[in-house]
């Protein structure tokens, strides 16, 4: 009985608290925060004791389906999704006119839609396969922004029940049994995936399925399945040199051809429609315009505006990621005999400390394979990150660079803890 009380009382507190999270304005960060740091505290409670797997997934199930009765309240992608596919049944792509030169050119598309958008200066960026769940969607949903939210919704579903597949597949029991509750109850992950629609998660689970694929000494299935990873996110591609390393030149070179040629293939339809430079452009918006929740970058900032007198994002985004990309590239070298979870959670890590932008749901690839590696940070790093909402509450968005500089620091810290800097060091060195 007490067993029972210790198990539904932060059951119920995490339903509640994940209701909150899923109904309240963002511009409200006191109730936004105060109810996700309580829904993470019930998370905590309930991962590190013995759970029936029947009701895990009963409890993992209630909660997503809570969010189907949401729109998404922290991210306004949705309503990029709902208009890249309008283009794509009108027979526009998505990838030719920015959505300020389609609306000029056709008045009937949405000014209600329109006036959501994000970037609506900018051409969509979104690769092939997320276009087809977009217009697949829009159809079905003949635009309606709640019910596209909710066929969103079971492809998350259909993509988490994948994921689940792969991972029973790739770990024993036991430790399956241990990383299931860490993952499908962090509220992070359900947030981002279930209540603001980020495709992370998709892209997660093909990335998974390349794995137990690699593992089963096989290199062209799982190449296919890096290629539609990135199909749905690009960025699924900076593990390709991890890969080619792993496998050694002569596969590791058949590999990395089989994925982009498969990616290829899925963007040669697209191509007659492709306006290059402007597509370039609106890459570009991640390196040399756009910036949230940064570390690295913002400390370069600070020192670039002490010496210059203004931003010079221009120049420092650029060069930031061209570092990372050398890093990536020696840390794939270095981690080619390491488990493939371990090598992601340090690749990835590279690849946002040197980004400009660093939004809560860049990080649920870490807490996935950092669940599998036994790497504790990328869990603590999901309950800090959400201090960015603060942004929110504040007019013109503005950060605070106080919790920014808490949240980077406190993850450094543990991270040095638990990697024991100076025996890594020594070990380097030895090396």
């Amino acid at each position: 009985m007490r067993t029972l009380a210790f198990q539904l009382f932060p059951s119920l507190l995490l339903i509640l608290s994940a209701f909150v999270c899923l109904s309240v304005d963002r511009s409200n960060t006191s109730l936004l925060l105060g109810a996700y740091f309580t829904m993470f505290a019930a998370y905590m409670l309930l991962a590190q004791r013995s759970f029936n797997i029947k009701s895990l997934l009963f409890l993992a199930l209630a909660m997503r389906l809570m969010a189907f009765g949401f729109l998404p309240n922290l991210s306004d992608d949705l309503y990029r999704f709902v208009w890249d596919g309008w283009c794509s049944l009108r027979g526009i792509s998505p990838y030719q006119f920015t959505p300020s030169e389609l609306l000029l050119r056709d008045p009937s598309f949405s000014q209600e839609l329109f006036a959501q958008l994000n970037s609506p200066e900018y051409i969509s960026v979104y690769p092939p396969l997320a276009q087809v769940s977009f217009a697949m969607t829009t159809f079905l949903s003949g635009g309606d922004l709640m019910i596209s939210s909710g066929i969103f919704r079971i492809q998350m579903l259909l993509a988490e029940s994948l994921l689940v597949f792969f991972l029973y597949h790739l770990l024993p029991e036991g430790k399956f049994k241990q990383v299931l509750p860490w993952l499908l109850l962090n509220p992070l992950w359900l947030l981002e995936s279930y209540g603001n629609l980020h495709f992370e998660l998709v892209m997660l689970s093909f990335l998974l399925g390349s794995v137990v694929l690699l593992v089963r000494q096989k290199w062209l299935l799982p190449a296919v399945f890096l290629a539609l990873a990135a199909s749905f996110k690009l960025h699924a591609l900076i593990l390709l040199p991890y890969f080619f390393f792993r496998l050694g030149w002569k596969k590791g070179a058949l590999f990395s051809a089989a994925s982009l040629g498969f990616i290829g293939l899925l963007y040669i339809p697209l191509l007659p429609n492709i306006e290059i430079e402007a597509f370039i452009s609106s890459f570009g918006l991640y390196f040399k315009k756009f910036e949230f929740n940064a570390s690295l970058y913002y400390m370069l900032r600070w020192i670039r505006f002490e010496w210059l007198g203004y931003n010079d994002i221009a120049r420092v985004g650029p060069f930031l990621a061209a570092l990372s990309t050398a890093f990536i590239l020696f840390i794939s070298y270095r981690l080619r005999k390491k488990d493939f979870s371990t090598a992601y959670v340090w690749i990835m890590l590279i690849f946002l400390i040197g980004a400009t932008t660093v939004h809560p749901w860049y990080i649920l690839g870490m807490i996935l394979f950092g669940s599998i590696a036994d790497l504790r940070f990328p869990l603590l790093w999901s309950s800090l990150i959400f201090l960015s909402y603060f942004a929110y509450g504040n007019e013109n968005f503005q950060e605070s660079l106080l919790l920014i500089g808490l949240e980077y620091t406190i993850v450094l810290l543990f991270i040095l803890y638990e990697l024991d800097y100076l025996k890594i060091f020594r070990s380097f060195k030895a090396r």
